[in-house]
């Protein structure tokens, strides 16, 4: 009994160790396996992160066909970009100390906005149009319900029939500010938040919503139209590309030829955009002077970039003479940017 009692006990203990030997070599090749997981995981992360800091990411035009701006580039784009600095924190009036010069910056720069509709006028027919229906520019303020224009002598200003208004929001507003530069058809007025601007990106970002204005002055259908409509979207690609065609002349071509050398990497526009890398970006801060410009500001000429460099990929596959189905096209470009970047 005893003999077979202790039989038994060497055979647990057999057994035992030859569990304790099969758990310990699985957790061995989990662990090995997690380890190499880990390492391969890591050295693309990070080899990507570098490549995008360095503007020298692989074009991933075979693979990627979401339609964006590959996230290490958005990251690596944006990481030394701050806030916009606002100069306008709150409404003129209650700075008494200061309402003068706060006043003279909105006017300042009212007419640089008025400057562009000048300098931009050749560019279409609706550029000259812009210019000739709006030649002078109200300055005003957002006091938190309605706009109200102020010049340096603090003498408020009727806005007339045809007027349009450049209305500075400020700080306390950021939140509440659908884009940092839009058309309020309420006010009749551009609203575009008191921070400071790089003068290409206020003056191009300007014209665009001007054209808004003018649609809207004009009584198109396209103004009143609902957002996402085929009449809403085709006003935002005239806009977008009136945009352009300033950006480029101001450039000197320097422009269209960035968004051309993106667009050529690849047949389908979603890849195309796919393809853009901080090289790029850097260079679209060149051209427009914003290398130092804020979060804000980068936002917006980054997303201009996105939208033409579609617009352009889809002409290139598309008869100019096929009108209606480039039109189609560009709807579509623009639908599904929009509803990625919204």
């Amino acid at each position: 009994m005893k003999k077979k009692n202790q039989s038994r006990s060497i055979t647990g203990k057999r057994i035992l160790y030859i569990v304790v030997i099969f758990v310990t070599l699985g957790l061995c090749a989990i662990g090995l396996f997690y380890s190499e997981h880990s390492k391969v995981k890591n050295r693309v992360s990070v080899s990507s992160a570098t490549a995008a800091e360095n503007g020298t990411a692989e074009i991933p035009t075979d693979t990627d066909t979401s339609g964006k701006i590959p996230i290490q580039v958005q990251q690596q784009y944006f990481l030394n970009k701050l806030p916009a600095q606002y100069w306008l924190v709150g409404f003129p009036t209650d700075y008494h100390d200061l309402q003068e010069k706060l006043i003279a910056k909105g006017e300042e720069l009212t007419r640089k906005c008025e400057e562009a509709l000048q300098k931009f006028r050749d560019l279409s027919p609706q550029a000259k149009e812009i210019a000739s229906t709006f030649p002078k520019l109200g300055n005003a303020f957002f006091n938190g319900v309605t706009t109200v224009q102020l010049t340096t002598s603090l003498t408020g200003l009727r806005a007339s029939q045809t007027q349009l208004q450049v209305c500075w929001t400020p700080q306390f507003w950021h939140n509440r500010m659908p884009a940092s530069m839009y058309y309020e058809r309420a006010f009749h007025a551009v609203l575009a938040c008191g921070f400071d601007w790089p003068e290409l990106a206020l003056q191009s970002v300007f014209l665009h919503e001007a054209g808004h204005a003018l649609c809207h002055h004009q009584n198109e259908m396209s103004a009143f139209a609902p957002p996402g409509s085929d009449l809403y979207i085709d006003e935002e690609i005239v806009m977008h590309e009136l945009e352009a065609l300033a950006v480029n002349q101001a450039t000197s071509g320097k422009y269209f030829a960035l968004v051309s050398e993106i667009a050529a990497r690849a047949d389908d526009w979603k890849q195309a955009i796919s393809s853009i890398i901080l090289d790029d970006l850097k260079k679209l801060d060149e051209l427009y002077q914003a290398q130092g410009a804020s979060q804000e500001v980068a936002d917006l000429i980054s997303s201009q970039l996105i939208i033409i460099v579609g617009f352009k990929s889809v002409e290139k596959q598309i008869p100019t003479n096929d009108a209606s189905t480039l039109q189609n096209a560009k709807r579509e470009v623009y639908r599904q940017i929009t509803s990625q970047y919204s």
